[in-house]
């Protein structure tokens, strides 16, 4: 096994000829061209990193260890469903290490935690109900733990009948086919997706629905929805007729999205506060039948106060963005062309998220002024961008850091249109992702002013969930935090089981790679003392399942420097599935110790 010399970030190839990319080279070429990147799991070597100019052809080497194989059976023990509901002290004996007294707060998480019901298995680990847990740490250093199911007016109605009685967004449905589901537009709000606190309300929050409340002390789920401004509007289905009444007779109404974002504000800012900026969406149809999704966005004070709002609308479009990107003076969305077989969704065949066709056309690229307004819209190469890292603006250059889909694989799967749908499928395997692309770091370079749209790569392994310190979100940034996976081949798409801290100036990567059976969740920084001036001032906290204890650890890593090694690993008693999005906040909930 052989390593990059000093300052040696990596090497690529074609037929020809193998080049060697120094780190003075990286910097000086780091706004063109692409990033492949790989590392060794040791946290002392340097990651390699390679660029690839303008050569499409070209096959990237690079000089690398990689980590054993994962087993498929451990990775679906990752997704077995943890009926329990808990509640307890974690004694000094789970922690290993020692947890920084810095870190004062809570870290709620949500994600999918069960995947059947009565005998019937779910069709989609993302069909799986809604399972929130709180991790308090309190002054005197002691920590509790407790989880609750997402109570949602759907999940009592099947646990009373103990048997499916909705549709779902990937594919699971009540039994009886087609003629027991035509023409049925309900679909189940697992509430599954996030849980954020702002103004005292914790949200537990899925994107194609109404929010559910949870009571932040224990987790017990409020009756029905929380207020949010005017932009939760609880329906079966987030569309509209255009008349009201008739909405809601139809159980018609509008979802609010997943993904809010809280901003801190600079002192160069006209609001001096922080907020949290979210939105509601629902789709309409014009006379020509043309669909196009709306979107409501309300920035909201701590006190729930509108700070501002504005309004876009997104034609010839059938679906929401997952996600959106904020910067200064603008909410950023990108929305992709995409088709959707409406006749074997109305008619039962599928879930609304088995019927998404790509098509390879251009992106479209809405900058929506946070103030109000019109939105600039530009195109670029089509694409995919799931999550947001990060974006800003500086001199009318928008900059956009998204985990996604390369204009490449885009162009694939358009031509392709996977049998299995958006996410791929738990039909073989459960939580089986094969027919899944490898997402990818992107920078997209938006120039308002000529309307030119570029695009490179930042990391190349298959990864996702990429964070930076919320006081310097929708501000420049140097470092960004993920999980990703660590197979041999960068191409397939495996589970993530290393978290990463890449510094975007010079191309290190560090990284913390928990074992062959373990798997890896999403990063959250807890900010330290200093992190409103300091960008690496701060905690990274993730969930780990361990397949070889069968139970699930949190770790904590330094944000400045991942080559210690975790700080701390607080050990669960039991597993719980793999999460989707949380989020930490100083304050602290839950019991009291005596």
């Amino acid at each position: 096994m052989t390593y990059p010399g000093p300052g040696c970030l990596g090497t690529y190839s074609d037929s020809n000829q193998a080049v060697t990319v120094t780190a003075a080279e990286f910097r000086n070429s780091s706004e063109t061209g692409e990033r492949i990147a790989m590392s060794d799991p040791q946290p002392q070597r340097i990651a390699c990193l390679a660029q690839a100019h303008a050569a499409p052809r070209r096959t990237i080497t690079l000089s690398s260890h990689f980590a054993e194989p994962f087993q498929p059976e451990d990775w679906a023990a990752a997704w077995a469903s943890q009926p329990e509901e808990l509640s307890y002290w974690v004694g000094s004996d789970s922690i290993d290490g020692v947890l920084p007294h810095e870190i004062v707060g809570t870290f709620f998480r949500n994600g999918p935690a069960n995947f059947e019901r009565g005998n019937e298995a779910y069709a989609h680990i993302l069909d799986g109900d809604g399972y929130v847990s709180a991790w308090t740490f309190h002054e005197e250093g002691y920590v509790h733990f407790q989880s609750r199911y997402v109570r949602t007016e759907e999940l009592e109605a099947e646990l009373a009948a103990d048997k499916v009685l909705y549709r779902n967004t990937f594919g699971t449905q009540p039994s009886g086919g087609p003629l027991a589901n035509a023409f049925n537009l309900h679909l189940k709000n697992p509430a599954n997706t996030n849980a954020v606190l702002w103004g005292g309300k914790l949200l537990a929050l899925w994107e194609a629905g109404a929010p559910y409340e949870l009571h932040p002390e224990n987790l017990e789920t409020k009756p029905g929805h929380p207020e949010v401004g005017k932009l939760v509007a609880p329906g079966n289905t987030p569309t509209t007729t255009g008349h009201s009444g008739l909405d809601k007779l139809l159980g018609f109404g509008k979802a609010m999205t997943a993904h809010p974002h809280i901003i801190y504000p600079t002192p160069e800012d006209v609001i001096n506060e922080p907020t949290l900026l979210t939105w509601a969406w629902y789709s309409q149809r014009n006379l020509l039948g043309q669909f196009s999704i709306h979107i409501e966005i309300g920035e909201f004070s701590e006190s729930w106060d509108e700070i501002r709002s504005s309004e876009l609308t997104i034609p010839s479009c059938m679906f929401n963005p997952h996600d959106v990107a904020v910067t200064k003076n603008h909410a950023v969305f990108f929305s992709p062309q995409l088709a959707f077989d409406n006749a074997s969704y109305l008619l039962g065949f599928k879930g609304p998220g088995q019927c998404i066709e790509f098509e390879d056309k251009p992106m479209h690229i809405y900058l929506q002024p946070r103030s109000g307004g019109s939105a600039q819209v530009l195109q670029a190469d089509p694409c995919f961008m799931i999550h947001h890292a990060n974006a800003w603006e500086e001199d009318g250059i928008v900059t956009v850091w998204s985990t996604g889909w390369s204009p490449e694989i885009y162009a694939k799967m358009a031509r392709s249109q996977a049998r299995e749908g958006l996410l791929g499928s738990w039909q073989r395997v459960p939580a089986d992702l094969s027919d899944v692309p490898i997402s990818a770091l992107w920078a997209h370079r938006i120039d308002t002013h000529t309307g030119e749209v570029s695009l490179r790569m930042l990391w190349g392994h298959s990864m996702d969930q990429a964070t930076v310190n919320p006081y310097f979100f929708s501000r420049r940034t140097r470092y960004v935090y993920f999980d990703q996976s660590y197979s041999g081949d960068p191409m397939v798409h495996c589970p993530a089981q290393a978290f990463t801290r890449l510094d975007t100036v010079t191309g290190e990567a560090q990284h913390y790679y928990p074992g062959p059976r373990c798997f890896c969740e999403e990063l959250i920084f807890a900010p330290g003392p200093n992190a409103q001036t300091v960008e690496d001032d701060g905690y990274l906290m993730g969930m780990v399942f361990d397949a070889s204890k069968s139970r699930s650890c949190l770790v904590v890593l330094d944000a400045a420097d991942f080559s210690k090694g975790p700080l701390t690993t607080i050990w669960l008693q039991h597993r719980i599935p793999r999460g989707l999005h949380g989020h930490f906040c100083p304050e602290v909930f839950g019991p009291r110790q005596s």
